[in-house]
């Protein structure tokens, strides 16, 4: 079921995520909410917090970034489901543009290691291994810094990110105040 996506700053996307213990219908429940959240915006992945669920569940939308998905949602193949994922990264420092579904009209660039594994648990509690490479390793690194309390902004350097948070309020402000015409015209 479509979720509502938090935006910064609300304070449980800067909270670290427990791990998940239980395999059950909840947690179904719980990857469907998240791959129909970010199907219907349009991401590239998205984690529990960012639906305001304080869980280490992870799913992203493989098409173009793996050659193939060993950890595919039941619910939508085309997403993989990472749970509990212990993410290292190593290899060489690429900048990169990144954008989040809770930071929304704005984008900024973020360094990542151009390398990661990550061992995590599937939908049914089996320890998977993934090796990998770029552009994967950066979208892994960006999800799993979720489950941390952190977002992108947070690996700018300050410049750079009171240039994008600038962007972002302006933009909020903007929203905020075309609502509110828009109500009063309704009236």
């Amino acid at each position: 079921m479509l979720k509502k996506i938090l935006t910064w700053p609300a304070k449980s996307l800067k909270k670290d995520s427990i791990a998940v213990t239980k395999f059950d219908e909840d947690l179904k429940n719980s990857i469907i909410d998240l791959v129909d959240t970010c199907r219907v915006n349009f991401g590239v992945g998205i984690a529990a917090p960012q639906i305001g669920l304080n869980q280490k569940i992870v799913v992203i939308k493989t098409e173009g970034l793996v050659q193939e998905n060993i950890s595919p949602s039941s619910y939508n193949p085309d997403y993989m489901v990472l749970i509990n994922p212990i993410i290292e990264v190593s290899g060489e420092d690429i900048e990169w543009k990144e954008a989040c579904l809770s930071i929304p009209g704005v984008d900024g660039k973020v360094k990542r290691k151009d390398r990661c594994s990550v061992v995590f648990m599937d939908e049914n509690g089996e320890t998977k291994k993934l090796e990998a490479g770029w552009p994967f390793s950066g979208v892994l690194q960006h999800e799993t810094d979720h489950l941390n309390g952190f977002l992108y902004h947070m690996r700018m350097d300050k410049r750079k990110k009171t240039g994008l948070m600038w962007k972002f309020n302006r933009n909020k402000r903007k929203k905020y105040i075309e609502e509110r015409k828009r109500r009063r015209n309704v009236r």
